[in-house]
């Protein structure tokens, strides 16, 4: 009996977008969420299978910091290249 290979490791890489949802022009606050396209395909990877990260480009700030916790809840293995040409997220 052969022993199980190790499983291939998959990453997607792109964009993370930064998501306002439940505005309140009153209060002024707003649910912050995080999606797109390539963060959302890495999710449901994670759902399915181990050895999933998650590969952009942003500049160290609050955003990244909740967006690091958010996909250590998924079982993301987020990295964040910070040291070229870094960038903050995109909101929508």
């Amino acid at each position: 009996m052969s022993a199980r290979p190790d499983p291939v490791q998959v990453a997607c890489i792109g964009e993370c977008m930064v998501e306002l949802g439940q505005l309140d022009l009153m209060s002024g606050r707003a649910h912050v969420g995080f999606a797109g396209d390539t963060l959302n395909s890495a999710v449901y990877l994670a759902q399915l299978r181990e050895g999933v990260s998650y590969l952009t480009n942003l500049e160290t700030d609050a955003c990244l910091a909740r967006m690091l916790a958010m996909s250590a809840e998924e079982g993301i293995d987020f990295r964040a290249d910070r040291s070229a040409c870094a960038r903050l997220p995109g909101i929508y």
